[in-house]
């Protein structure tokens, strides 16, 4: 068995019969941003490529809402607040 083979046996035993409407939605994110080559980040406004965005299996189209750039400056202003707040 191969890893594609027990990646699929092991979705298929934890969705059941929803698998394949799982896999199709999958398969449409994806197809779109193939399609489309890119996403816009709201809080730098800039079109950027697909590459430029972390994953998010939640997410409608697979992306996090916010460029990598942006969610590390987001991180790193939380630990920031976090370390000013621990230190008070």
């Amino acid at each position: 068995m191969n890893d594609f083979t027990a990646n699929l046996t092991a979705i298929t035993d934890r969705y059941g019969d929803d698998a394949p409407a799982l896999f199709e939605a999958a398969f449409r994110r994806r197809e779109y941003r193939l399609r489309h080559g890119g996403k816009h980040c709201p809080i730098c406004e800039r079109d950027l490529t697909v590459s430029a965005f972390s994953r998010d299996s939640q997410a409608r189209d697979g992306l996090r809402g916010y460029c990598r750039e942006c969610d590390r400056e987001k991180y790193l202003a939380r630990q920031a607040a976090k370390a000013a707040k621990a230190a008070a």
